[in-house]
């Protein structure tokens, strides 16, 4: 459509310019992903077209009369109580819809309720949608019928149960079919069947989920707070569910384990003591009588940083401070690096992290592992962190010369 002005005055061009121009807003999320149905059902590009089923599916939940989600999500510019984005982002990660790149899908599409082989498009787009709608209702219906109403207004009802529901609706449907449990000729019928127990268990995990766990989950904030939901809920199921246990989960669950934490924190202190024991020796062994000289400003600017923190103390003596304990890692690094080229320090300094690894720059990538955080809060290691540490420290331990 197209609104034209005849004989407009040059002063009244101006005026609606500014006026467009100035007021003018973007189009919203919630819209977008309604009138996505209609600009792509029929597109040849795939993702579009993808795009178009989740927001057919989106409106179909909205518009079954007898579903739990019937006239409860937010369609266009309509107001209700869940958000159509939370089931956008959730459908289009879940795996029940598959993934494409213009004209060619990506990964395993047997999961997904898409038949990527159907070759009237049509077709396929209103069969998917049928069986996704009716999928993710049946998903919420068990939760419904499971949950207890206080339960329901954080765990189903809510914006931020959307997508971790969603997404485990998905996972659960991959990950039956990764176990031979349903396969592309299985009956929808049957596919939900074998999906109830593992949503039954989650919804009465959550109704009685610790409080702490329950402040845990509603603290969390970002782009993160998603995942970690997420994450949450594939725990519950895995406690009645042990076999299912996704490698995400592994190594949250290792990162949330403090014996693993303090290991790790171990392991970085000593191989930081190994670091500084060693790179004094390899200087030494490289310049020999020279090798202070080649460290004079390194000291002098470690000295400066133990008297600007002590210095003003009337029982101040330097001589009291060990100014090697002031290097950090980053200074460690410009020493290694700038001496990389001598063999001595290229042989005990060069780790491969990864077989592949050949450069200067890879090879020296672990001095970063072992940087303690300064301002930041410290990132959680899995065991697979913790076991890079052990080689790490294996490693340089070969290089540690025998007490006498």
């Amino acid at each position: 459509p197209v609104v034209a002005f005849q004989n407009m005055s040059n002063e009244d061009q101006l005026r609606i310019f500014m006026e467009i121009n100035e007021n003018q807003k973007a189009v919203s999320k919630k819209l977008r992903i309604d009138l996505e149905e209609d600009l792509f059902w029929k597109s040849e590009r795939l993702d579009s077209r993808m795009k178009a089923l989740r927001s057919s599916v989106i409106k179909m939940l909205n518009e079954l009369s007898g579903s739990i989600l019937f006239n409860k999500i937010s369609i266009g510019e309509d107001s209700a109580i869940l958000s159509s984005v939370y089931f956008e982002n959730g459908l289009s990660q879940c795996g029940l819809i598959p993934k494409a790149k213009q004209t060619r899908w990506q990964g395993n599409t047997d999961t997904s309720f898409y038949d990527t082989k159907e070759t009237n498009v049509e077709n396929a787009m209103r069969d998917a949608r049928k069986k996704i709608t009716t999928y993710i209702d049946s998903c919420y219906d068990i939760a419904d019928k499971i949950m207890d109403d206080k339960t329901k207004n954080l765990f189903l009802f809510h914006n931020r149960a959307t997508y971790p529901l969603i997404m485990i609706a998905g996972l659960l449907h991959t990950y039956l079919f990764n176990c031979g449990e349903i396969d592309t000729s299985t009956p929808l019928k049957e596919r939900i069947a074998k999906v109830t127990p593992y949503i039954e268990a989650l919804c009465l995990g959550l109704n009685n989920i610790s409080e702490e766990e329950k402040t845990y989950l509603q603290g969390q904030q970002g782009q993160g707070a998603e995942k970690k939901w997420l994450l949450s809920y594939q725990n519950i199921i895995n406690t009645s569910y042990p076999d299912y246990f996704p490698d995400e989960l592994k190594e949250w669950k290792e990162m949330r384990d403090q014996s693993i934490q303090d290991e790790g924190e171990e392991l970085k202190g000593e191989i930081r003591t190994f670091l500084q024991k060693l790179v004094f020796i390899k200087l030494g062994e490289v310049y020999g009588s020279n090798a202070e000289k080649k460290i004079a400003k390194l000291k002098h600017d470690c000295e400066g940083k133990i008297y600007e923190a002590y210095g003003d103390n009337d029982d101040f003596e330097i001589e009291d401070y060990d100014w090697k304990d002031w290097i950090e890692i980053p200074d460690y690094k410009e020493l290694i690096s700038s001496n990389y080229s001598y063999d001595k320090f290229a042989e005990v300094f060069g780790i491969a992290l990864k077989e592949n690894a050949t450069s200067k720059k890879e090879k020296l990538s672990w001095l970063s592992i072992i940087e303690e955080a300064k301002g930041k809060k410290k990132t959680a290691m899995t065991r697979s962190d913790v076991n890079t540490l052990w080689l790490i420290r294996n490693h340089l331990n070969n290089f540690i010369p025998d007490e006498e």
